[in-house]
């Protein structure tokens, strides 16, 4: 009997990879990689018609621009925005409720509908919050540019998005959402209360964190530079059905706006005094507690920063070299960076208003209550 050895080989290397496949696909993060890979594939397929259908040219003296860098970062934020799903899955304080919700006996419906509403409320209407914020804000960041020692170009139709575009690209972040959310939900509640538990103890809480942060940061650079190109299309012409609906977003948004930021921040602030408490209780000095929330939050605002700069420059390398593209990319570089201050800021703050609070108050007190426990 003659064995080929070659073969023999490559059978081997083809059943453990499709058995590596299949373990993959099972989990969490392999059914949002398999979805992430799909939203990569539909948004170049339809931003890229669209780009080609409504694309701007701009003229400026002799030379002529086309705007290209829309279906890069579109891709990227459906990319942060898909991940960040899995992270909320996949984060141990769900995988505990998911699996006290199973030991209770909730129903399948009851976890679905939890998770489908947590994941829809806080990240997808968080987001277009965002984008809407960071239009208003770019709106008068633009109209006050000369106080910051810049001018602007003459022509405001340099980071012009079609409104149709802008339309198609919420519709299909809204599909997305929707599908994979409701795929992971799936998934969770059919997992055994035993293996959740287990499961809670082999994920890296601070791993999680980690990516968390660091995709917060890349949504508020990319937004920024997405609501650029919307800021400026709201001031054009528009029909008015879709300007009713822009006019109802925007005073929902309004409304909604200090809810996400209670939420984010409540939940962070929580966390972070649990931190120090425990940290505190074990003998580390206040002022030591300090320095290092303050490097911890700090190296996120350093970080958005340079995220932003290397973003912005990268704007004006696509956008052929002119005056107007580098007033563009400075334009977005400023409010990358004040977001980035703000937010950070805030979150400093209230940790060195908790690390010089009684230790008591810390420990015994009642958890901050937010908008993800409802």
């Amino acid at each position: 009997m003659i064995i080929n050895i070659n073969a023999l080989d490559r059978a081997c290397k083809y059943c453990l990879l499709q058995l590596t496949l299949r373990r993959i696909l099972k989990t969490p993060f392999g059914t949002s990689l398999a979805i992430t890979i799909l939203a990569l594939a539909s948004s170049i397929c339809i931003i890229t018609m669209i780009v080609m259908d409504n694309t701007t040219v701009v003229s400026s003296g002799t030379s002529t621009a086309t705007i290209i860098y829309l279906p890069p970062l579109t891709i990227l934020l459906l990319a942060a925005f898909n991940i960040n799903i899995l992270l909320m899955v996949r984060n141990s304080e769900q995988l505990e409720e998911i699996a006290l919700l199973n030991a209770l006996g909730a129903s399948r419906w009851v976890i679905t509908n939890k998770l489908l509403s947590e994941s829809v409320i806080i990240y997808f209407l968080g987001s277009v919050i965002g984008l809407l914020v960071t239009g208003v804000c770019l709106d008068l960041l633009t109209d006050n540019m000369s106080v910051l020692g810049l001018k602007l170009a003459q022509d405001d139709s340099v980071l012009q998005l079609n409104h149709t575009a802008y339309l198609w690209f919420i519709s299909v972040n809204t599909a997305l959402w929707l599908f994979t959310a409701l795929l992971l939900c799936l998934y969770s509640y059919r997992l055994p209360i035993t293996t959740t538990l287990n499961h809670i103890n082999r994920v890296s809480s601070s791993t999680i964190h980690n990516c968390s942060e660091f995709l917060i940061t890349v949504q508020i650079t990319v937004s920024s530079f997405l609501v650029s190109a919307i800021s400026k299309m709201l001031r054009h012409e528009l029909a008015l059905f879709s300007t009713l609906i822009f006019v109802a977003i925007l005073c929902l948004s309004i409304v909604l706006v200090f809810f996400s930021a209670y939420s984010l921040c409540a939940r962070k602030i929580n966390t972070q005094r649990q931190e120090i408490g425990i940290r505190r209780a074990l003998g580390a000095p206040a002022h030591t507690l300090k320095w290092y929330i303050t490097a911890r939050y700090g190296k996120l605002i350093v970080f958005s920063c340079i995220y932003g700069l290397s973003l912005s420059t990268l704007l004006a390398i696509n956008i052929a070299p002119s005056s107007e593209s580098w007033y563009a990319s400075a334009e977005l570089w400023y409010i990358t960076a004040l977001e980035g201050l703000m937010i950070n800021g805030a979150l400093i703050a209230l940790s060195w208003l908790a690390c010089i609070k009684p230790l008591n108050a810390i420990l015994i007190s009642e958890p901050a209550k937010d908008l993800y426990s409802y």
